[in-house]
């Protein structure tokens, strides 16, 4: 039997991963089952198993890798901070509506006590916590103002991003058409330079509760 390589071993791998994560897009989490991530990376039940031991194994793992948490990226606009956060690289086979359909069904599975649970809250608490660095450091270098502390912000630009793309995959809304609604709805959550200056000359300056006079 020829022996394996290091790069082949990661490369299989990589394509179960892959695997479940469409698998979970297509059927949720609860009714997966391995026999269908290996027939989708296109592997032998043998081959899966030489790398994981279980269902609840790869998923973690899945978690884990596509979390990219150990590569912590430098963001200095707050415009390619809403890119990261809204777009997902598309391929043949990884398209966006797949790994947002996937999200959304193994945050319904971590909502409850089981497997899952624990490891899903320990991303969703370190994602929060790598969002909330970018957002303080936007703030520092003056692209954003924040309304609320960077770890409640960063919290509900997750579950509005999250929300959103709920309603686009429910009401069969293209991705790219929600990628501009879901950026425009993010400068909400945070203040703009500029933007209280703009607002106020619309208002034009008037005392707080004053009536704009009719010409």
């Amino acid at each position: 039997m020829p022996k394996r390589d290091a790069a082949h071993m990661a490369s299989q791998r990589e394509r179960i991963m892959h695997a479940a994560l469409l698998c979970i897009a297509d059927s949720g989490v609860d009714r997966l089952k391995v026999s269908d991530i290996w027939r989708k990376a296109g592997l032998s039940a043998g081959a899966l198993y030489v790398h994981f031991k279980s269902k609840d194994e790869i998923i973690n793992a899945m978690l884990e890798h596509f979390s990219n948490l150990n590569d912590e990226p430098q963001i200095d606009t707050w415009a390619v901070l809403k890119q990261m956060t809204v777009q997902v690289s598309e391929s043949s086979d990884f398209e966006t509506s797949a790994v947002r359909r996937a999200r959304l069904h193994l945050l319904a599975e971590a909502a409850v006590a089981g497997p899952l649970h624990e490891t899903y809250k320990g991303l969703m608490i370190r994602g929060s916590g790598a969002i909330a660095r970018i957002l303080l450091h936007l703030e520092d270098v003056g692209e954003i103002g924040l309304r609320l502390d960077a770890e409640k912000t960063a919290e509900a630009l997750t579950a509005y991003v999250d929300g959103m793309w709920l309603s686009a995959l429910v009401r069969d809304r293209p991705p790219k058409e929600m990628f501009e609604d879901i950026s425009r709805g993010m400068d909400l959550f945070v203040e703009l330079p500029g933007r209280s200056a703009r607002l106020a000359r619309a208002v034009g300056a008037r005392p707080h509760g004053e009536p704009e006079e009719k010409g």
